[in-house]
Protein backbone atom coordinates (compact mmCIF):
# COMPACT_ATOMS: atom_id res chain seq x y z
CA UNK A 1 0.00 0.00 0.00
CA UNK A 2 1.35 3.39 -0.93
CA UNK A 3 2.14 5.56 2.08
CA UNK A 4 0.17 8.53 0.71
CA UNK A 5 -3.02 6.41 0.55
CA UNK A 6 -2.59 5.29 4.15
CA UNK A 7 -1.95 8.90 5.19
CA UNK A 8 -5.11 10.04 3.36
CA UNK A 9 -7.26 7.36 5.01
CA UNK A 10 -5.83 8.18 8.42
CA UNK A 11 -6.41 11.90 7.89
CA UNK A 12 -10.09 11.32 7.05
CA UNK A 13 -10.57 9.12 10.11
CA UNK A 14 -8.62 11.52 12.31
CA UNK A 15 -10.73 14.52 11.24
CA UNK A 16 -14.04 12.60 11.54
CA UNK A 17 -13.90 11.04 15.03
CA UNK A 18 -17.14 9.92 16.66
CA UNK A 19 -16.46 10.98 20.24
CA UNK A 20 -14.18 14.02 20.27
CA UNK A 21 -15.07 17.61 21.10
CA UNK A 22 -14.55 18.75 17.50
CA UNK A 23 -15.21 16.60 14.43
CA UNK A 24 -15.92 17.06 10.75
CA UNK A 25 -18.34 14.16 11.21
CA UNK A 26 -20.59 16.40 13.32
CA UNK A 27 -20.44 19.12 10.66
CA UNK A 28 -21.38 16.62 7.96
CA UNK A 29 -24.37 15.36 9.92
CA UNK A 30 -25.54 18.92 10.68
CA UNK A 31 -25.26 19.92 7.03
CA UNK A 32 -27.06 16.78 5.82
CA UNK A 33 -30.06 16.81 8.18
CA UNK A 34 -30.12 20.29 9.68
CA UNK A 35 -29.84 19.30 13.34
CA UNK A 36 -28.11 20.90 16.31
CA UNK A 37 -24.50 20.19 17.26
CA UNK A 38 -25.71 18.33 20.33
CA UNK A 39 -27.94 16.08 18.22
CA UNK A 40 -25.15 15.54 15.65
CA UNK A 41 -22.86 14.33 18.44
CA UNK A 42 -25.53 11.85 19.58
CA UNK A 43 -26.05 10.58 16.04
CA UNK A 44 -22.31 10.35 15.33
CA UNK A 45 -22.00 7.65 17.98
CA UNK A 46 -23.59 5.18 15.53
CA UNK A 47 -21.99 6.36 12.27
CA UNK A 48 -18.96 4.03 12.40
CA UNK A 49 -20.11 1.86 9.48
CA UNK A 50 -20.90 4.90 7.32
CA UNK A 51 -17.74 6.87 8.06
CA UNK A 52 -15.32 3.93 7.75
CA UNK A 53 -16.89 2.93 4.40
CA UNK A 54 -16.85 6.58 3.21
CA UNK A 55 -13.19 7.00 4.23
CA UNK A 56 -12.13 3.97 2.20
CA UNK A 57 -14.10 5.04 -0.88
CA UNK A 58 -12.71 8.56 -0.68
CA UNK A 59 -9.13 7.40 -0.15
CA UNK A 60 -9.30 5.05 -3.10
CA UNK A 61 -10.44 7.98 -5.26
CA UNK A 62 -13.74 6.33 -6.10
CA UNK A 63 -15.91 8.86 -4.25
CA UNK A 64 -15.26 12.60 -4.40
CA UNK A 65 -17.88 14.31 -2.23
CA UNK A 66 -17.63 15.34 1.39
CA UNK A 67 -19.31 13.40 4.19
CA UNK A 68 -22.44 15.57 4.21
CA UNK A 69 -23.02 14.87 0.50
CA UNK A 70 -22.45 11.14 0.99
CA UNK A 71 -24.77 11.00 4.02
CA UNK A 72 -27.46 13.07 2.24
CA UNK A 73 -27.28 10.82 -0.83
CA UNK A 74 -27.46 7.65 1.29
CA UNK A 75 -30.51 9.03 3.15
CA UNK A 76 -32.26 10.10 -0.07
CA UNK A 77 -31.74 6.65 -1.60
CA UNK A 78 -32.96 4.94 1.58
CA UNK A 79 -29.58 3.23 1.95
CA UNK A 80 -29.17 4.40 5.54
CA UNK A 81 -31.09 6.08 8.32
CA UNK A 82 -30.20 9.23 10.26
CA UNK A 83 -28.34 7.11 12.83
CA UNK A 84 -25.96 6.01 10.09
CA UNK A 85 -27.17 2.42 10.05
CA UNK A 86 -26.63 1.10 6.54
CA UNK A 87 -29.82 -0.60 5.34
CA UNK A 88 -28.70 -1.60 1.82
CA UNK A 89 -26.15 -4.10 0.62
CA UNK A 90 -22.81 -2.40 0.08
CA UNK A 91 -22.67 -3.94 -3.40
CA UNK A 92 -25.89 -2.06 -4.25
CA UNK A 93 -24.43 1.21 -2.96
CA UNK A 94 -21.24 0.75 -4.97
CA UNK A 95 -23.17 -0.20 -8.10
CA UNK A 96 -25.31 2.94 -7.80
CA UNK A 97 -22.13 5.03 -7.45
CA UNK A 98 -20.55 3.28 -10.44
CA UNK A 99 -17.76 1.85 -8.30
CA UNK A 100 -16.28 -1.58 -8.90
CA UNK A 101 -14.99 -3.39 -5.80
CA UNK A 102 -14.61 -7.00 -4.75
CA UNK A 103 -16.19 -6.81 -1.27
CA UNK A 104 -14.56 -10.10 -0.29
CA UNK A 105 -15.31 -11.11 3.30
CA UNK A 106 -12.86 -12.99 5.47
CA UNK A 107 -14.24 -14.66 8.56
CA UNK A 108 -11.00 -15.99 10.05
CA UNK A 109 -9.36 -14.12 12.92
CA UNK A 110 -6.06 -15.60 11.74
CA UNK A 111 -6.12 -13.14 8.83
CA UNK A 112 -5.44 -10.30 11.29
CA UNK A 113 -2.47 -12.12 12.82
CA UNK A 114 -1.06 -13.38 9.55
CA UNK A 115 -2.59 -11.44 6.63
CA UNK A 116 -0.96 -13.46 3.84
CA UNK A 117 -4.35 -14.21 2.21
CA UNK A 118 -5.19 -10.50 2.15
CA UNK A 119 -4.17 -8.06 -0.59
CA UNK A 120 -1.71 -5.50 0.86
CA UNK A 121 -2.78 -3.01 -1.82
CA UNK A 122 -6.41 -2.90 -0.65
CA UNK A 123 -8.27 -1.29 2.21
CA UNK A 124 -10.53 -3.26 4.51
CA UNK A 125 -13.55 -2.64 6.66
CA UNK A 126 -13.56 -4.57 9.92
CA UNK A 127 -16.68 -5.52 11.88
CA UNK A 128 -16.39 -6.37 15.57
CA UNK A 129 -18.81 -6.81 18.44
CA UNK A 130 -19.14 -3.49 20.26
CA UNK A 131 -17.99 -3.01 23.83
CA UNK A 132 -21.42 -1.89 24.94
CA UNK A 133 -23.87 -3.42 22.48
CA UNK A 134 -24.28 -4.01 18.78
CA UNK A 135 -21.36 -3.85 16.38
CA UNK A 136 -18.53 -1.48 15.57
CA UNK A 137 -16.90 -0.88 12.17
CA UNK A 138 -13.38 0.36 11.42
CA UNK A 139 -11.12 0.89 8.44
CA UNK A 140 -7.97 -1.16 8.09
CA UNK A 141 -4.95 -1.83 5.92
CA UNK A 142 -1.78 -3.87 5.81
CA UNK A 143 1.48 -2.05 6.39
CA UNK A 144 4.80 -3.91 6.47
CA UNK A 145 2.92 -7.21 6.83
CA UNK A 146 0.94 -6.00 9.86
CA UNK A 147 -2.82 -5.43 9.81
CA UNK A 148 -3.51 -1.95 11.20
CA UNK A 149 -6.66 -0.09 12.15
CA UNK A 150 -7.86 3.42 11.53
CA UNK A 151 -10.69 3.88 14.01
CA UNK A 152 -13.14 6.73 14.55
CA UNK A 153 -13.60 5.57 18.14
CA UNK A 154 -10.89 5.04 20.78
CA UNK A 155 -8.60 2.39 19.20
CA UNK A 156 -6.66 5.02 17.28
CA UNK A 157 -4.95 5.58 13.98
CA UNK A 158 -2.39 3.03 12.82
CA UNK A 159 -3.18 0.78 15.78
CA UNK A 160 -2.15 -2.85 15.48
CA UNK A 161 -5.38 -4.79 14.92
CA UNK A 162 -4.43 -7.73 17.14
CA UNK A 163 -4.02 -5.39 20.11
CA UNK A 164 -7.76 -4.64 19.93
CA UNK A 165 -9.45 -7.53 18.17
CA UNK A 166 -9.69 -11.06 19.50
CA UNK A 167 -11.86 -14.17 19.23
CA UNK A 168 -14.47 -12.66 21.56
CA UNK A 169 -15.17 -9.58 19.42
CA UNK A 170 -14.10 -10.48 15.86
CA UNK A 171 -16.88 -10.79 13.24
CA UNK A 172 -15.29 -10.25 9.79
CA UNK A 173 -12.89 -8.33 7.55
CA UNK A 174 -14.12 -7.11 4.15
CA UNK A 175 -11.86 -6.12 1.28
CA UNK A 176 -13.12 -3.01 -0.50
Amino acid sequence: MKTEYIETLNEIIETHPQFQKVSELYNGIIKAIGCTLERAKELASTHCNMISFYAILTTEGTYFGDYSEYFSWMLKKGYCDKHGYIKAEKSTILEELGITATLLKYNELEDLYNPIRLNPDKFYQIKIKGNTSGFHFMSGYIEDGIFKLSDTSYRGIGAIATDHINSKNFVWIMEI
